[in-house]
């Protein structure tokens, strides 16, 4: 994680360890590239640009169909599964280690596959600047005869000629050994009507005297042991299986010097192409990384942002976890928005959602809105909460107070200030949050997002939304004689949680209404009403 980029409490508030678990890419060296993908920042829009430009490709050619009616998805994802994973080769190759017959094999495979996928990409018309054919290379280093044409490795077929040679004498050696074992058990278990076992002896029960008396005497066996109850004997084999045993000794010493010196071979042969390794390995992984961003979007239905020069406009927006949520439409054009609401009313929603949506459109992944355009940050902040408090052992205040001077000092910055100033008194809150407001407005690098229930000074650079909130209409024909339970059921339903704009920061007075309708007593109400108007006039 770009810990400059995002702080841990920030991932934590906007859930993106959620959005980042939905993008998955099939192969090993995809997820580490994914885990290991940084945000694109201001000063990166180029690359930013190019990133969407390959996403716009593959998105377009995702769905195309072939003449055998499979679509490029099918055909990539299927290839993508079979990919082994090529750590350990690489990091062996960077040691300049020697590899196994097992890491040839990866080796080989991944090749072969990378090859595929090569052309699958050339034949759906694809260009993606950042990968070049380097497959290729590295078959031809396994290439004899048609060695290259299948995803298997046998070091026998890329190793020296000598070594197939030697392979071949030496399976032909064993087959003759095994024939003649083969030849002497089935005589001696049609001669003594006992099949011989596995391991090729010949068990005779001691009461079986004749056939005992036979075999003691017969020069194919010998007895290996008795035991109260049976005689164990063991074949004697012929001179030329000796002497096949023996020759199966040289050629398989012969056959291990041959296997080191065509692997030695082979490690040439890869040497000057360690770096071409690297990048097919890289190449494969960035394809797989980027298919798992644009299926991400295809199946979910979320839209790809757009890079704006000023200004942020997200419409539509919502939480992935929670789709049915009211769609959030918002527009930032100063350095200060400010969002004014009652408790419960959907600021923080709004306020996270908004910060997941500008963390995904500078990761490039898809975003969960029906629209987005934003310019790129140096830096995101979700400030608001007590949360920060738990490891640090800070009041609420003390933490939050922390976290605000650690966020007015990122440059180019997108803060999101949620509720700042209620862990203390209304007066002193309310002061702190112009005050910050003020500094961040002399700074035409930051913006910020405030929400807050404080009635503060209006100020003509400040953008103002509220919350639409408590419809109270809706709970007016209800009756008072249900339980809690209902009651709390009914004021969900009558919350509009959807944001609007007004000209100033014109705090909405709901909070007593919803507090009659929960059951407070009518006196109580009334008699808070009059101080509130009291204090309004003051």
């Amino acid at each position: 994680m770009h810990m400059t980029f995002l702080n841990g409490f920030t991932i934590d508030q906007i859930d993106f360890a959620r959005m980042q678990k939905v993008v998955r890419p099939l192969t090993p060296c995809g997820q580490r590239a994914f885990r290991a993908r940084l945000p694109f920042i201001s000063g990166q829009e180029a690359e930013w640009r190019a990133d969407r430009a390959d996403v716009e490709q593959l998105s377009e050619t995702l769905g195309c169909m072939d003449e055998n009616g499979k679509s490029f998805r099918e055909h990539l994802v299927s290839t993508l599964s079979l990919l082994p994973d090529l750590y350990d080769v690489l990091q062996l190759l960077e040691k300049h280690e020697q590899l196994l017959v097992e890491h040839l094999a990866s080796l080989k495979r991944f090749a072969y596959f990378a090859k595929t996928i090569e052309d699958q990409i050339e034949r759906s018309n694809l260009v993606f600047p950042w990968w070049q054919s380097k497959a290729r290379l590295v078959l031809n280093c396994f290439a004899k005869d048609s060695s290259s044409s299948s995803p298997d490795f046998s070091l026998a077929e890329s190793g020296s000629p000598q070594l197939q040679e030697a392979y071949i004498m030496h399976n032909q050696i064993k087959q003759r050994r095994a024939e003649l074992e083969r030849e002497l058990t089935k005589q001696v278990s049609r001669d003594y009507r006992v099949a011989v076992r596995r391991d090729q002896t010949l068990i005779l029960p001691l009461d079986h005297m004749e056939p005992i008396e036979q075999a003691k005497k017969d020069s194919r066996l010998q007895m290996r042991m008795q035991t109260a109850f049976e005689i164990i004997f063991e074949p004697v084999w012929p001179m030329e299986h000796a002497q096949l045993s023996a020759s199966e000794v040289v050629m398989r010493e012969r056959v291990a010097k041959l296997e080191q010196e065509s692997l030695a071979l082979i490690m040439q042969q890869l040497a000057p192409i360690n770096v071409h390794i690297q990048d097919m390995n890289e190449q494969v992984a960035h394809l797989d990384e980027l298919l798992a961003r644009v299926v991400l979007a295809h199946d979910r239905g979320y839209v790809w942002s757009e890079l704006a020069h000023l200004g942020v406009t997200l419409t539509g927006g919502y939480p992935p976890a929670h789709g049915e949520f009211t769609p959030i439409d918002i527009a930032l054009h100063t350095s200060v928005t400010m969002i004014t609401g009652p408790n419960m009313g959907g600021k923080s929603v709004a306020l996270k959602t908004l910060l997941l949506v500008i963390a995904c459109h500078q990761y490039g992944y898809p975003v969960p809105a029906k629209a987005f355009t934003a310019p790129l940050v140096q830096h995101i902040r979700y400030v608001g909460g007590d949360g920060q408090s738990v490891q640090s052992g800070l009041s609420s205040f003390g933490a939050e107070i922390v976290a605000i001077q650690e966020a007015l000092t990122l440059p180019q910055s997108m803060l999101c200030f949620d509720e700042i100033g209620r862990s203390t008194n209304p007066i002193e809150g309310s002061a702190l949050l112009e005050a910050i407001c003020s500094e961040i407005q002399r700074d035409d690098q930051r913006m910020a997002v405030v929400a807050t229930h404080f009635l503060l000074t209006p100020n003509e650079d400040t953008i103002y939304y509220r919350m639409a909130g408590f419809r109270q209409d809706a709970l007016q024909d209800s009756t008072k004689d249900i339980d809690i339970a209902e009651r709390l059921r009914a004021l969900q339903a009558a919350m509009d949680y959807r944001i609007v704009p007004q000209a100033s920061g014109e705090v909405p007075q709901e909070g007593l209404a919803i507090a009659a309708w929960l059951g407070l007593s009518d006196e109580m109400i009334q008699h808070a009403r009059r101080i509130a108007k009291a204090k309004v006039q003051v």
